[in-house]
């Protein structure tokens, strides 16, 4: 599927976004790990990868979200990418699939919680407010999927009421015209027997004849014509 300029914007918004987001909320938690130059490179390698992945969210979002979802056991800089990446799947998958795909974000929580972690640790409030934004994510999404069907019902509607107005202006049109047929054209064959009396005994030629009858009828349905016009 093609993208549209209105897409390429809020693709790029979104990147923007994730690694805004994975900079700023994770920057901390790496010094407090204490990790040898190798593996921050490595880290932060993960999350570019991470960022620059979520261009093929529209096309595979699913199979990224999960992708992103194993790798954030690895890496602490793909939490932007994991947020958008789980708005996608609520956004544009149905409901079933985006409860599977929530399942497997939320799966940590009841072995990080059986953990008894310590309240007073940092990293304590780190992981209830990771889930806390997954939680808020995959409800927004929700909400946005929610609000483009309602929007998909009403232009649907609207298309139908216009769709019937149209069809009962064509059906009052077309009994107007049968009235009008059935009343004016045994008027225009007495108006050209009554002018040209030729019509009934062929005496001139049936050239006359036809050359009378287009006269007589274009000035019968002279005001049908003007109706229709106006309609």
């Amino acid at each position: 599927m093609r993208r549209t300029p209105r897409d390429w914007f809020a693709d790029i918004s979104l990147f923007l976004f994730a690694a805004g987001f994975s900079v700023l909320a994770s920057e901390s938690v790496v010094h407090e790990l204490d990790l040898s130059r190798a593996e921050l490179i490595a880290d932060q390698s993960a999350g570019a990868l991470a960022c620059a992945a979520l261009f093929l969210r529209r096309r595979w979002p699913v199979q990224l979200a999960v992708v992103l979802l194993l790798t954030g056991a690895l890496s602490h800089y793909v939490t932007g990418p994991i947020m958008v990446a789980l708005f996608t799947v609520a956004a544009l998958r149905p409901p079933r699939t985006t409860g599977w795909v929530a399942m497997l974000a939320f799966a940590p929580l009841p072995v990080f919680l059986a953990g008894g972690p310590d309240p007073d640790q940092p990293a304590t409030g780190a992981a209830l407010t990771y889930f806390a934004l997954i939680a808020g994510t995959i409800g927004w999404g929700l909400f946005i999927r929610s609000r483009r069907q309602v929007i998909a019902s009403l232009r649907e509607r609207a298309e139908r009421a216009e769709e019937e107005a149209q069809r009962r202006t064509r059906e009052e049109i077309a009994r107007e015209m049968h009235d009008v047929l059935a009343h004016r054209l045994p008027t225009a064959w007495r108006t050209v027997a009554h002018r040209n009396p030729v019509v009934a005994g062929w005496c001139y030629g049936i050239r006359p004849a036809r050359r009378a009858v287009t006269t007589a009828s274009r000035r019968v349905w002279a005001p049908s014509l003007r109706m229709a016009e106006r309609r």
